[in-house]
């Protein structure tokens, strides 16, 4: 999607066919349009804090991602690149529908979310049974009478404590 916009008062003066498309806006009506009406952003203030680089010829060009509102009241995301057209007069704005990256990314990030989720129940898993497992040598170290049973008892006890609290650290760092 291409537009020019006035930089003196933000009104759109263009759209190509396909913004007009997308936005389900005719030329006519798209030219009483401004820009803060084409997406959602606080206001025309924050719009001119935005753009004030480009406005005093500091910068030519700005980028960023913005959620376009369409005539039905449906918005898209889009990635936008605003051009310094002719400096003082008009921006020039492309751009590139991005709905679709933006659901995939949403997708991958809970997929993300849910994988560490089963990891950290699959660790305290492990903690639980580590621990069931020497509470369970502990009860029977009570009814054993054997003192080289109880020794390797002991012993087999400890090294599951040890593994237990190596795993307890290895969860604690990064």
């Amino acid at each position: 999607e291409i537009y020019r916009v006035k930089s003196e008062n933000f009104a759109l003066d263009f759209a190509n066919t396909s913004a007009l498309k997308n936005l389900g806006y005719s030329a006519a009506e798209i030219k009483k349009l401004r820009m803060t009406d084409l997406f959602h952003f606080p206001d025309e203030i924050a719009l001119k804090a935005l753009l004030s680089p480009m406005i005093s010829a500091e910068s030519e060009s700005l980028k960023l991602q913005l959620r376009f509102r369409r005539n039905d009241g449906s918005s898209y995301d889009a990635e936008v690149l605003i051009q310094v057209l002719e400096t003082g007069k008009y921006f020039l704005i492309i751009a590139n529908d991005i709905t679709d990256k933006v659901v995939a990314e949403r997708k991958l990030l809970e997929s993300v979310l849910e994988k560490e989720t089963l990891i950290k129940e699959i660790h305290h898993r492990v903690k639980n049974n580590l621990q069931l497992i020497s509470s369970i040598i502990y009860l029977k170290l009570a009814t054993v009478e054997q003192p080289a049973i109880r020794d390797f008892l002991e012993d087999t006890r400890q090294k599951i404590r040890s593994i237990a609290l190596i795993h307890e650290r290895l969860l604690q760092t990064e």
